[in-house]
């Protein structure tokens, strides 16, 4: 995994300053660990679908299912909701497995409803 610079320089300048100072024991792995964060990965393959501290979805393939395909108990949901809504499948691009299914909008962009790490503003 690659090391964005801005960390490189920080480790770096902190083992250069202790050293300096003529420390020869100091805490780094509790710095470095916050650096390799993990991925969110399928559980089946181990297919990469995003960073930790993004959306999963964004990484998935899509199927989009029409709503009365999946049932005949089903009407057509532009009947009674007045817009048109599809059953949208995530599947894993690696191996296929279905990692999760919503109502939306046929043009509406996947959204985050995880959030692992720190809370965004």
């Amino acid at each position: 995994m690659a090391v964005p610079i801005s960390q490189m320089w920080t480790v770096a300048s902190y083992v250069i300053k202790k050293r300096l100072s003529g420390q020869k024991r100091y805490p780094l792995v509790l710095m470095l660990e916050p650096l390799f964060r993990c991925n969110l990965a399928c559980a089946g393959c181990g297919q990469v679908l995003a960073p930790s501290d993004g959306n999963y979805r964004m990484g998935a393939a899509e199927l989009d299912i029409d709503m009365t395909a999946i049932s005949p108990l089903f009407v057509a949901p532009h009947r009674e909701t007045g817009e048109d809504l599809v059953l949208r499948r995530c599947l894993c691009p690696g191996c296929g497995n279905l990692l999760d299914t919503y109502v939306c909008r046929p043009d509406e962009l996947p959204f985050a409803d995880v959030t692992v790490g720190k809370p965004r503003d």
